[in-house]
């Protein structure tokens, strides 16, 4: 969750009446940020663009006036698959030509498909009214390949995926048939008569197996080959731990269980995994609802600039907690402990003077 405050001179009722209105369910601010962040992981990028009630809000040109807003009902965001966009750019703009540019390849216009104003033609967006966010960085260069959005979660963990669950099959496999029989035969015979081959080879199989009895010609060479499987387990789990390195996931997280190896403790990667949430929340979700709360008080009459915190992301363990509550008691022994001394000196202090001011008189 989210607190907020207007910048400046505090308004309570101001703030209690967007509270209740940003969390009713028609508008739920929470359920469409996180349908935003989805949406970036899995395909990609994805945008959100304000909705209101009468669709009647000019979004083609920059959002620079926020007094066009009043009057307007303001109902929430949508956000939309990246599938539905296609960016557009003035010609010979800045934004194509200039590096130096601020926008340079950024799109100046959003196309909705499948959206249309009031002559029919396809809704076009103006980049100030939007959300649009990446998965992750993509290069200036590489944007006109992914058309100006980036590569998804499943795309970047599609290869590694694989390559996991073949790991886990082949142990599955080696464990099976991990005893191989081995006996030396003359190859060119058996490729002479292949059917006798096949026969004897099923004939041999019929009749052994792991905990069985094989019987082999007199004088041959016949041996077992042991499968080893020590390594199975940590080839399967570097495989998952490289997919959830690529996904900002912990491996304990993922896989429930402990990981193995060096700083096997997992604290580092939850750590880690905390501080990526904090900074989605300050760098992408705090700018969210900032707009929010401003168009929300700019269609009432006077738009209003408030500051926005959400809470903890890092939620402490029993030791953790434990450690905390222990350093508080400290803190507060050691407050108590010094207010009693100060007393006890304020004490003396009177004392020392009431016995020279009794010497004084006598």
């Amino acid at each position: 969750g989210f607190t907020f405050s207007p910048v400046g001179k505090a308004d309570k009722k101001l703030v209690s009446k967007l509270e209740q209105y940003i969390h009713e369910e028609s508008f739920d601010i929470n359920d469409t940020m996180r349908l935003f962040d989805h949406h970036k992981r899995c395909f990609g990028a994805a945008m959100m663009i304000p909705c209101f009630a009468k669709d009647d809000v000019d979004m083609s040109n920059p959002l620079i006036d926020y007094g066009q807003l009043k009057g307007k009902e303001f109902i929430g965001w949508t956000v939309i698959e990246p599938y539905y966009l296609s960016p557009e750019f003035e010609p010979n703009s800045r934004e194509l030509n200039d590096p130096t540019y601020k926008f340079y390849m950024v799109p100046t216009h959003w196309n909705v498909y499948g959206s249309t104003d009031k002559d029919g033609v396809v809704k076009k967006i103006h980049r100030s009214w939007i959300f649009f966010r990446r998965n992750v960085f993509t290069s200036k260069i590489y944007q006109p390949m992914y058309k100006w959005q980036g590569p998804s979660v499943p795309q970047m963990i599609l290869e590694r995926l694989y390559s996991a669950e073949v790991c886990a099959n082949e142990s599955s496999m080696l464990l099976r048939s991990k005893r191989s029989f081995v006996m030396e035969a003359d190859v060119r015979k058996m490729a002479m008569n292949p059917e006798y081959a096949r026969k004897f080879l099923k004939n041999c199989s019929a009749n052994s197996d792991n905990w069985g009895v094989r019987v082999v010609p007199r004088n041959s060479n016949a041996k077992q080959m042991d499968s080893y499987l020590s390594e199975c387990m940590p080839l399967t789990t570097a495989q998952y731990g490289i997919l959830c390195a690529e996904v900002d996931i912990p491996s304990p997280k993922f896989m429930m269980a402990q990981l193995t190896g060096f700083a096997n403790s997992g604290n580092y990667e939850v750590k880690l995994y905390a501080q990526k949430e904090k900074n989605l929340q300050v760098n992408e979700l705090v700018p969210i609802v900032k707009q929010t709360l401003k168009i929300l008080t700019a269609c009432d009459g006077k738009p209003v600039e408030f500051d926005v915190e959400f809470g903890d992301v890092d939620v402490p363990t029993i030791t953790e907690k434990a450690e905390i509550l222990y350093e508080e008691a400290r803190a507060q022994k050691f407050f108590a402990e010094a207010e009693a001394l100060k007393k006890m000196e304020k004490l003396k202090s009177a004392e020392t003077h009431k016995s020279v001011k009794e010497r004084g008189e006598a």
